[in-house]
């Protein structure tokens, strides 16, 4: 087990997504000479593409090769925030701004992108293995006697009908489970086991000794909603489903609770009917993140645990769930 300990450092604001459309060399606080590789790309490749090439030999490429050198404090968290703000920012211009030659636009979508959210995905792995995942409950089977009441004060408080989600799931037959269920619940059995992670998650969530995941010394780190905000737009990026990416629970059970708000905020700025049945919804995303969890990224049923704690954690405290990368853009 690694402790990461609380330890002040200097907060540096990344580039926003207007510095990636010239060249690195514009700041203001570095040389206004462009290098010989930078002029040779102006006259070969134009100068988007240029300005491509340069950001990646200047700063990607070079960051990219030292993230599995990082540590795992709350210094180190803060850099791969860092990056991975900028490297949004920069696909957003690559994506929307820029058009480059076939074959360097082919090659950012089917190797650049790829490579590093494979690299941001290996240290969240590497952090929550370390720092995150080394506290399990004991077992998911059975929910203690004394643990039922702050469980169905907890539900109560959000709106939700304890009794009517728990008979989805623990129904005599499978027929109070929805049809499209069907494939995962195969017997009453199964989705029993899927209560069980639930209530696990959930009480691991309300724990009065820290065990909630991601832990609240991890979210007082300036920008640490980075860590959820973006891998659904590199998802889309790469034409795949974020499960495939993320390859640890807290983070994918943060960035499906981060992704539900922000659809629900775009519904009702477009005033959308939705089904605000708060019961409804949550079961929805309760059933996703953990049969994806289990199907996708590991059948530790520790893991789905886990995910479902970041999930309520991040869904349902309004102050942290709020927070992103505006975090790290106003130097918080």
């Amino acid at each position: 087990m690694v402790v990461c300990h609380p330890e002040p450092f200097q907060v540096r604001r990344p580039r926003s997504r207007y510095a990636f459309r010239v060249f690195p060399q514009s700041s203001p606080s570095s040389s206004s000479e462009l290098p010989a590789s930078a002029n040779e790309d102006l006259k070969t490749l134009g100068r988007e593409a240029a300005v491509y090439n340069e950001w990646m030999r200047y700063l990607f490429r070079p960051a990219l090769a030292q993230l599995d050198q990082l540590g795992l404090t709350d210094h180190d968290a803060y850099t791969v925030f860092v990056l991975t703000a900028e490297w949004h920012a920069f696909c957003a211009v690559v994506h929307f701004d820029f058009s480059l030659p076939y074959n360097l636009e082919d090659a950012f979508y089917k190797v650049e992108v790829h490579r590093f959210s494979e690299a941001f995905a290996n240290f969240w792995l590497r952090y929550y293995t370390n720092v995150e995942g080394f506290s399990k409950p004991k077992s998911v089977k059975n929910l203690p006697t004394t643990h039922h009441r702050r469980v169905r004060e907890w539900f109560a408080a959000h709106d939700m009908d304890f009794d009517g989600l728990r008979s989805v799931f623990e129904g005599q037959s499978t027929n109070a489970i929805p049809p499209d269920w069907g494939i995962v619940f195969a017997t009453a059995q199964d989705a029993k086991h899927y209560w069980n992670i639930l209530l696990a998650g959930l009480m691991q969530h309300l724990s009065s000794n820290g065990e909630s995941r991601p832990t609240a010394s991890y979210l007082q780190i300036p920008g640490a909603m980075v860590r959820f905000s973006f891998w659904p737009d590199f998802a889309f990026m790469v034409q795949t489903d974020m499960s495939e990416l993320i390859r640890d629970p807290v983070t994918f059970g943060g960035t499906w609770a981060i992704d539900v708000l922000k659809k629900r905020v775009m519904q009702r700025t477009a005033n959308l009917d939705m089904d605000e049945n708060p019961t409804t919804l949550f079961m929805q995303n309760i059933f996703h993140v953990i049969y994806k969890t289990l199907s996708k990224i590991s059948s530790d049923e520790f893991w789905a645990v886990h995910a479902v704690s970041a999930f309520i954690e991040l869904s349902y405290q309004d102050s942290r769930a709020s927070s992103s990368v505006a975090d790290l853009r106003a130097g918080n």
